[in-house]
């Protein structure tokens, strides 16, 4: 019989060899692909590849269900089972209970610091655990060493409240990320998780509230905070905070051109020009009347500036008083800008390649280009070079252009047949003639008060 034991074993344990071989290794958990982001550093205990934290969960759960104490290996991996397994041991009081009992009694910094990492890459302010574990770690700031009790003396980092604003503060203090300040004071395996992630939220809240007042500091603090390498937003829920970061300790001012540009290069970048993808403005919806105003003045910046390069300057410094008056006098609802190839170049060179516009579909004059203007209930085409201006009374009439295509035909930014020059007209035409005498500015300038109500004054137009 005592032969037959050993054989016996033997047996057991080839059979077991051939299982594994056909099944495979288990498949690598939540958790331990989450901290295979994380760089585990100060000695700290990561999840182990390959290993089945569910397994483990649910081994946990059913010991703890019988009265078994865990010893301090249980206990250290059941750190990792508190919130991204399944089962999760923190909707369980009494595994939780457990986990955290078997740590402390513990005494070992392994375990310690394995139960304050899970808890930092797992952080959300109100999840289920949260306030249990970061009573626990308080106590166990000692076992846990250095340099997470330094970072607890100046942060409070295990105070679910104190600690990630205390952060987010000094972060935006020292012109930092939370995730890059975090690494800088000893613990890169904090920069990635729930509590970096938390800090991030509270960094824009308080840059919003204008804790950063310098615009082109903020801008380069949001934008590390969450432009990724490949130009998308890092973290998607985060983008309405991102945004009010930005905008809101402009108020209701506009910042200088350089400024309003800057800014407008990372908000389009991570979301795309309203006028062409309001969907993805459908969270911050008083911020894209902003960014709507800002791209207003932009428009007509970009085809006045572009214009200027080709257009005989006696002609047409007449008709950029015009319109940058009509535009001082908030008339201009909406702009949008028609180039040719060559206007298109030139574009880019002068305001950078995110800035957005539309092209001719068939060919046109060399250099010609459109401004399309929404005034009133009203659509505006502005043709330059020896082109004329045409206005829709209504947009929704049959011919009337629509605002923000990427393309258009050049007939359907010209006047049709029964286009005429009366101020009343459904659909109003002009050519640009004496514009020394003002003559087409106040034909204008009386369609403008026929579909506004409101009448621009010469003087705001007059060339000095």
């Amino acid at each position: 019989m005592s032969g037959a034991a050993p054989a016996f074993r033997s047996a057991i344990t080839e059979l077991k060899r051939r299982l594994l071989s056909i099944a495979g290794a288990p498949a690598e958990t939540a958790t331990a692909r989450a901290a295979a982001r994380v760089v585990a550093g100060a000695g700290m205990a990561a999840p182990r590849a390959g290993k089945d934290y569910d397994r483990v969960a649910r081994e946990i759960a059913a010991a703890v269900a019988v009265g078994e104490p865990l010893d301090w290996r249980r206990a250290r991996d059941g750190a990792w089972c508190l919130w991204t397994t399944s089962p999760a041991l923190s909707e369980q009081p009494a595994a939780l209970a457990a986990v955290i009992e078997g740590v402390r009694r513990s005494g070992r910094k392994t375990a310690s610091r394995t139960l304050a990492l899970s808890w930092l890459t797992s952080f959300e302010p109100g999840r289920t655990g949260t306030p249990e574990v970061a009573a626990a770690l308080h106590g166990l700031v000692a076992t846990i060493g250095a340099p997470w009790d330094r970072l607890h003396a100046r942060f409070g980092l295990f105070d679910i409240e104190a600690g990630p604003r205390n952060v987010a503060q000094a972060a935006i203090a020292e012109r930092l990320t939370p995730a890059a300040l975090l690494t800088q004071t000893g613990l890169s395996s904090l920069a990635a998780g729930g509590y970096a992630r938390h800090c991030m939220s509270i960094c824009l809240e308080e840059l919003a509230g204008g804790r950063e007042p310098d615009p082109m500091a903020r801008l380069a603090l949001v934008r590390a905070l969450v432009h990724k390498p490949d130009g998308k937003l890092q973290y998607e829920g985060l983008g309405p905070l991102a945004v009010r970061a930005l905008l809101a300790p402009f108020g209701v001012g506009m910042p200088a051109k350089e400024i309003r540009d800057a800014y407008l290069g990372l908000l389009l970048s991570l979301f795309g020009d309203p006028r062409v993808t309001p969907g993805r403005w459908t969270r911050m919806r008083d911020d894209e009347q902003t960014v709507r105003r800002w791209l207003v003045e932009q428009s007509l910046r970009q085809f006045l500036d572009v214009v200027d390069r080709v257009a005989v300057a006696q002609m047409w410094r007449y008709r950029r008083a015009f319109w940058e008056a009509v535009y001082q006098h908030d008339l201009i609802a909406d702009a949008w800008v028609v180039f040719d190839k060559d206007g298109a170049r030139i574009a880019r060179q002068r305001l950078g390649t995110g800035v957005a516009f539309a092209a001719f579909e068939d060919r046109v004059q060399q250099g010609h280009a459109v401004l399309l203007l929404r005034i009133g209930r009203g659509i505006v085409s502005e043709w330059s070079h020896t082109g004329k201006c045409i206005i829709w009374s209504d947009s929704g009439h049959q011919s009337a252009p629509r605002m923000d295509a990427k393309t258009y035909k050049a007939a359907s930014l010209q006047a049709p047949a029964d286009a005429v020059a009366a101020p009343t007209a459904e659909i109003f035409e002009v050519t640009h003639h004496n514009s020394d005498l003002y003559a087409w500015q106040r034909k204008v300038a009386d369609r403008i008060h026929f579909m506004t109500g409101f009448r621009i004054p010469e003087a705001s137009y007059r060339v000095r």
